[in-house]
């Protein structure tokens, strides 16, 4: 038996090995040529996507999540059979596999299912769902605990305990957002088209909530009014202008979660903090802003951008653990 966990995200997939970790993360997109009705993968991961970033693409690009659900099963089953297919290929016979998968906390049971048929017809036997907040959850010493994973295409935020998920949402802020809020910013402020690509460079870059933060970026892009390349000057006081507005709508959403928590768990969550996880709290100060706005402590968790997908892992290594989620959610 192989066992594996899967962090499904929007903008990426990971998958670890019990007993080996973390072997493969990869963007989730693929380019995909259509023949006779028939879809087959030409590049997916990194590959497609530095295959996009040379120019324009003949066949189709996609992205067959959005939003933390899935909108292209049939290219997302190519994908999953993909990666296992480079995890499986020092073995002689294809092995019976299980998997447990990391997915949004907002899913809808069909949604869920959804994602169970696209891993079974990819090769998995047996799958098991589990809302990330909860694998996450994993990894943290205290019995309860406040989650906030601001991911590319979703940000989930809930309140976690032995029992599973005591109150949470999801809400479309999150990394894709911010870099279209970027690009909006560019078009408005400096005349400048640039794309999805540069925006997310430029959130890297200079991407930050210090208030003294005086970094300098290049940005090259098209003139909106000559159709000509053109550079611009972009400091990180332009991109928190943008950046404080998107953390404040996600900062509104952990407040609603904070308020309808239970009571009896408050005082373990003030007294901790919250935690913060997923590749878009990697931004500068994040923690920092976040903590001065709710008046709580906010703690980034380290390796933010694979929680998911090692407290995933956990559910394979931890004796019980696995187990426990299955009878708790059953019984809910």
């Amino acid at each position: 038996m192989l066992e594996l966990a899967f962090d499904l995200g929007t903008s990426f997939i990971g998958v670890y090995e019990k007993e080996k970790g973390i072997l493969l993360r990869e963007p989730n997109v693929a380019v995909v040529a259509k023949v006779k009705n028939k879809v087959t993968l030409k590049a997916m991961g990194e590959s497609a996507r530095q295959f996009i970033a040379k120019g324009p693409v003949k066949d189709q690009i996609v992205y067959p999540m959005k939003e933390g659900v899935i909108a292209y099963p049939e290219v997302l089953t190519l994908i999953v059979k993909e990666l296992l297919t480079r995890v499986v290929s020092k073995h002689i016979v294809w092995p019976k596999i299980k998997a447990v998968v990391t997915v949004s906390c907002g899913l809808s049971p069909l949604e869920r299912r959804n994602v169970e048929m696209v891993f079974i017809k990819a090769g998995v036997s047996q799958v098991t769902i589990i809302e990330a907040p909860v694998a996450v959850n994993a990894l943290l010493p205290g019995k309860y605990n406040v989650i906030v994973i601001i991911g590319g295409g979703i940000t989930d935020i809930a309140a976690t305990g032995p029992e599973g998920i005591l109150t949470g949402c999801s809400v479309n802020i999150a990394g894709n957002i911010f870099n279209s809020q970027i690009v909006d910013y560019f078009a408005k402020k400096f005349k400048l088209v640039i794309g999805q690509f540069t925006a997310d460079k430029v959130k890297r870059a200079v991407g930050s909530l210090l208030p003294n933060d005086i970094s300098m970026v290049t940005v090259t892009g098209k003139d909106m009014i000559s159709g000509e390349p053109k550079n611009v000057e972009v400091s990180a006081m332009d991109v928190r202008i943008v950046l404080e507005n998107c953390i404040d709508d996600v900062i509104e959403a952990v407040n609603s979660v904070l308020c309808s928590m239970p009571g009896e768990i408050a005082m373990d969550i003030y007294n901790q903090g919250i935690f913060i996880c997923g590749g878009s709290t990697n931004i500068v100060g994040l923690a920092e802003y976040m903590s001065s706005k709710l008046l709580v402590k906010v703690n980034q968790m380290p390796d933010a951008s694979n929680a998911q997908l090692n407290g995933a892992g956990k559910f394979l290594t931890e004796k019980g653990l696995i187990e426990r989620y299955i009878a708790t959610a059953g019984s809910m």
